[in-house]
């Protein structure tokens, strides 16, 4: 059984892997298969010195791509729409105009 940082694992196989992301102290609690005595042994896991150098400077920061989705859209199709009807409403006034004369 592995306890630590409010998290807790049971493993029922005799070798158990386990990957810990957080920092912090770990026990780790063993009952051989004889069922002779516990054994229980801590370990603490840390942050990297790098991951945790507050005073380092970098030059850039790393380029993040992000793939761009074309979406299809009538933008175009709505902007020739309009042209089309202000060109029919000012052929109407210039028809009207002329009727009125």
């Amino acid at each position: 059984k592995v306890t630590g940082n409010g998290e807790e694992h049971s493993f029922e196989q005799p070798q158990a892997q386990m990957v810990v992301s957080r920092p912090g102290t770990y026990t780790v609690t063993q009952k051989p298969m004889a069922g002779e005595h516990l054994i229980i042994e801590n370990f603490f896991v840390r942050i990297p010195v790098e991951e945790s150098n507050i005073t380092k400077e970098v030059d850039e920061l790393p380029v993040i791509t992000v793939d761009r989705v074309l979406e299809q859209t009538h933008k175009d199709l709505i902007f020739y729409f309009a042209i089309a009807l202000v060109s029919f409403m000012f052929i109407e006034w210039f028809l009207q105009s002329r009727k009125n004369y």
